[in-house]
């Protein structure tokens, strides 16, 4: 695109687009103003650039014209996808439709549950378990096979006795030993490492506040 398409673009084609798309032109699912001007904008560049191309003259006037005629019917400079379940296509042809993910969802025998509910599990956050497995990796390959040995032993809820007794020490010798390693994980992991293998991750206590808020505001109505 040459510089003087570049301004017709910015100084005229875009004040026009971002005009009637806030007035006339309906989003689509989570689409808003602002995102739908943007992505029109682009559209509006992709026709000046293959106008150019071909060595046509064309008016800002036509180039808002048939971008804004794109985006009312669904057209978007990432595609038309008729497939794609998040698709412009998809969703003005009825075939899918974008909810809030605290848009109620009524369940037999319940009532009504969050979308977020829906897929809040129990068992402790896959992040969680994924950052702590490459914390224990990195703590295990600077300790020595006895140290190994011991973690194992108290992760599996064992007695230390048996690995006092396969490394031929007594049991007095591995209970320091074990107080040496707990010191040893305090200060490869921070002081705070009990704290946060307990923490709650940020998602459930943003939805534990949600769920607050919502029925502090139904108590006050």
């Amino acid at each position: 695109m040459t510089p003087q398409a570049g301004q017709l673009l910015l100084k005229e084609v875009a004040p026009r687009l971002d005009h009637t798309i806030r007035h006339g032109v309906p989003a689509v699912g989570c689409e808003d103003a602002q995102e739908l001007t943007q992505d029109a904008v682009a559209l509006a560049a992709r026709l000046l650039h293959q106008a150019e191309a071909n060595g046509k003259v064309v008016t800002a006037g036509n180039v808002a014209y048939y971008a804004l005629q794109h985006a009312k019917s669904g057209r978007r400079s990432v595609g038309y996808s008729n497939a794609d379940v998040l698709g412009s296509a998809t969703q003005l042809n009825g075939r899918s439709r974008v909810k809030s993910m605290h848009a109620p969802v009524p369940l037999p025998d319940v009532g009504e549950a969050d979308f977020l509910e829906m897929f809040e599990s129990e068992p402790e956050d896959p992040s969680c378990l994924a950052a702590r497995k490459l914390d224990w990796a990195a703590f295990l390959a600077t300790v020595e096979d006895r140290a190994r040995a011991v973690l194992l032993c108290v992760a599996e809820g064992g007695s230390l006795r048996s690995v006092a007794i396969r490394w031929g020490v007594s049991d007095s010798t591995m209970q320091g030993y074990k107080r040496k390693l707990a010191a040893a994980i305090r200060e490869f992991m921070g002081a705070d490492v009990l704290a946060l293998v307990t923490q709650v991750p940020a998602w459930k206590s943003n939805l534990v506040a949600l769920r607050e808020r919502q029925v502090g505001k139904a108590l006050q109505s």
